[in-house]
């Protein structure tokens, strides 16, 4: 793959659409615009974490811990995009990007959200936060990065919850039929089995399990194992390799430091 095809002019292209895309946001916040269900962009799921945060313990998230969470994460990607790193995969309905195991984590982000932030003006207008933009990048959000506030696992926990609320709402709204929701239920089936798998996993010393275990441990057939490898691998970034006599052996391992998904966390009352 060829790492060097980055170009001001991509770079340029991305920032004006990230900022176009936040500025949206901000207006929708500001002028109280309502999206459409199932819509979980990071507006929704303030809204959605706004309607149940008076009964929480604790102090709450305000919307700029949601933003800039929001930003990092899409700042991350753009970077893989620009480098080559992500790998575009071809799709009749929207645009689909493949990002590799362990890039994200390290992508630089710093200097593109404070950019985009400043380029958005109802934020010095209207002071929507209490310290004052300008305040809040100056002094607060180099220390809030280097404290982890943006990847601590409770307020990941919470935007998956949260995500996962709104399309209960969604589903209740819009009852399925039987066959959709004997697909659904194939398909969460298939994640909690995913799920069980990358935690006995990340139990092992290594990491690491034999594809024969996995299948006495979980009384499952390959063929089981092989549907749910794209799950492994989106979700738990956990990955496979052939080794032994004639590569007969398949081996799945782990990318990553814990068994957390990465867009799914099945809780272990769902198990």
């Amino acid at each position: 793959m060829d790492m060097t095809i980055k170009t001001d002019t991509m770079d340029n292209n991305i920032q004006i659409n990230m900022t176009i895309k936040y500025k949206k946001i901000v207006e929708d916040w500001k002028n109280e615009n309502i999206h459409p269900l199932p819509c979980n962009c990071i507006l929704c799921l303030w809204r959605k974490y706004s309607e149940i945060k008076k009964n929480k313990k604790g102090r709450p998230y305000d919307w700029l811990t949601f933003l800039v969470w929001d930003l990092i994460f899409e700042a991350k990607l753009a970077y893989l995009k620009e480098k080559g790193i992500a790998r575009k995969l071809k799709s009749s309905d929207k645009e689909t990007w493949e990002y590799p195991f362990g890039e994200l984590h390290g992508a630089p982000f710093k200097r593109r959200v404070k950019e985009i932030l400043k380029q958005i003006p109802e934020f010095e207008d209207n002071k929507i936060f209490f310290l004052g933009l300008d305040k809040f990048i100056n002094d607060y959000f180099e220390h809030y990065v280097g404290k982890g506030r943006y990847e601590r696992s409770k307020f990941l926990k919470l935007l998956g919850k949260l995500e996962s609320e709104i399309y209960q709402e969604w589903r209740k709204k819009h009852p399925e039929s039987p066959e959709k929701r004997k697909e659904w239920k194939k398909n969460w089936g298939d994640l909690r089995f995913a799920q069980r798998v990358a935690d006995f996993i990340h139990k092992k010393t290594k990491k690491e399990a034999d594809r024969r275990i996995l299948q006495r441990r979980f009384n499952k057939k390959k063929e089981d194992l092989e549907r749910i490898q794209d799950i492994l691998k989106l979700n738990y970034r956990i990955n496979f390799r052939k080794e032994g006599y004639r590569n007969k052996t398949t081996i799945y391992y782990s990318t990553t430091k814990s068994s957390k998904g990465r867009y799914w966390r099945i809780g272990i009352n769902d198990l």
